[in-house]
């Protein structure tokens, strides 16, 4: 698996594209829309890894993808036009309350300041607040929830503002239109000038993507099962717990070979049940065999800890003389199986983990077959040619 970020993907070919599909001059796009396009994508594109090599172009075809999928999703919904107005109460010169009539604001959608602009006691503080939380949580359904999640919001205010406000969502729009043409057509019935209205529309598409299955996008061929086909002496399923005791077996009773590819190798104590695993391959080691692992490290940004978690246990195998190598940075190893003596293969979900262990339900197959441990071999061996040694 190939590793990138949308952060470095997402610099200013896209962000150009968008912001002069509005009409206006690039030299002036702020650094907000590119912040923008990069939740987007990482929302709406789930991990940012490939099973292949990526081009610039490719990334650039994917994340325009990505944007436009969001920002279709995200204003299908129609959206009825208010026919009242608001009003906020004022003190006459006669002592006495009266009701002005004002314009409503479209909370879900206008801009920081026009909500401090317009919205008596918000100010500019709480107006950027509320266009934050906006952004992170998706719209406001009314103002009990506008007041429970902007801090500096109580009540008080929020029954204030509420005869100036409304909380309809978005308006329709036609979804089989370029992505280009869409927004045009959205920033117009938006009604605000161009720049807002692109940032109102990012915001709105940021606030809803990533609320369903994540898109994989290189996922859009059918999967095909192989022409050929491996023969097994037996086929075990081992569900839960019982991998853990099912790995210590094979590999107390290995003659000459283990090969292991697995993402994480929790050790985090001597306590720790994956000891007895590292045990047992350190022991294997003693007894004359041939023992190879392999597994994941990640980049600082990466958010799956790997260096962390395998970083005792890498410390534990090599103090025992066992060959451990890591993968680069750049891909992800995410395997979990095992080669014993060239003839058995423990392939699953389990990582070594309590909670893997214990607590999920991971499910992995021992196979009893040459075919498979011969074809799995050849895949360890590439793996491990492009690996880096401890």
């Amino acid at each position: 698996m190939y590793k990138f970020s949308w952060e470095d993907v997402i610099t200013n070919e896209v962000p150009t594209l968008l912001w002069g599909a509005t009409g206006l001059n690039a030299d002036e796009r702020p650094e907000s829309i590119r912040r923008l396009i990069v939740t987007i994508c990482e929302n709406e594109g789930g991990f940012s890894v490939s099973p292949i090599q990526l081009t610039d172009n490719d990334l650039y075809q994917i994340s325009l993808q990505l944007v436009d999928d969001a920002v279709k999703r995200a204003f299908r919904e129609d959206t009825e036009q208010l026919d009242w107005p608001g009003f906020v109460l004022e003190d006459s010169e006669s002592q006495r309350w009266r009701a002005v009539q004002r314009p409503r604001i479209a909370i879900n959608s206008a801009t920081a300041v026009d909500l401090d602009d317009l919205l008596p006691g918000v100010g500019e503080s709480r107006a950027k607040s509320i266009v934050i939380e906006r952004q992170r949580r998706g719209p406001f359904s009314d103002s009990i929830d506008l007041s429970h999640r902007v801090d500096g919001i109580g009540e008080e205010i929020a029954k204030k503002i509420d005869a100036l406000v409304h909380y309809r969502v978005r308006p329709a729009t036609d979804s089989s239109m370029e992505l280009p043409d869409h927004l045009r057509s959205l920033i117009a019935r938006i009604g605000s000038s161009a720049g807002d209205g692109l940032v109102t529309i990012l915001e709105g598409a940021a606030s809803k993507s990533g609320q369903r299955a994540a898109h994989r996008w290189f996922e859009n061929r059918r999967a095909k099962l192989p022409d050929t086909t491996l023969e097994a002496e037996e086929i075990e399923l081992i569900r839960g717990s019982s991998y853990y005791y099912a790995v210590i077996e094979f590999f107390d009773n290995a003659v000459s070979s283990i090969d292991v590819a697995m993402f994480h190798m929790a050790f985090p104590a001597d306590t720790h049940p994956t000891r007895d695993i590292l045990d047992a391959l350190t022991n294997a080691q003693q007894r004359g065999v041939t023992i190879r692992i392999l597994t994941d490290q990640d980049r600082a940004q990466d958010p799956y800890r790997s260096n962390a978690i395998n970083r005792r246990a890498i410390a534990h195998l090599t103090a025992h003389n066992v060959s451990v190598r890591v993968d680069s940075p750049e891909n992800l190893l995410h395997s979990k199986f095992a080669v014993i003596d060239d003839e058995v293969v423990i392939l699953g979900s389990h990582n070594w983990s309590a909670g893997s262990y214990f607590h999920y339900d991971d499910i992995s197959v021992a196979i009893k077959s040459e075919q498979s441990a011969n074809s799995m071999t050849e895949r360890f061996n590439q793996l491990w040619s492009v690996s880096n040694s401890l």
